[in-house]
């Protein structure tokens, strides 16, 4: 449903769900999916090395 944010007018249907043809508005100021790239970031620069920490290492590595 990101579409929401994209395009001028949206609409939507699935088996269970329809959102009729609506013109949404405010939009967000910001890239909707920044926040996610972020968080990546922060998951390979910062958590993901420390859990490494230990993690056992095996004969040859």
């Amino acid at each position: 449903m990101t579409g929401m944010w994209r395009e001028e007018y949206f609409e939507y249907a699935s088996e269970r769900f329809r959102f009729p043809r609506r013109m949404v508005t405010p939009k967000p100021v910001q890239d909707p999916h920044r926040e996610i790239l972020r968080t990546i970031e922060i998951l390979g620069k910062e958590v993901i090395p420390e859990l490494a920490r230990y993690v056992p290492r095996t004969a040859g590595a």
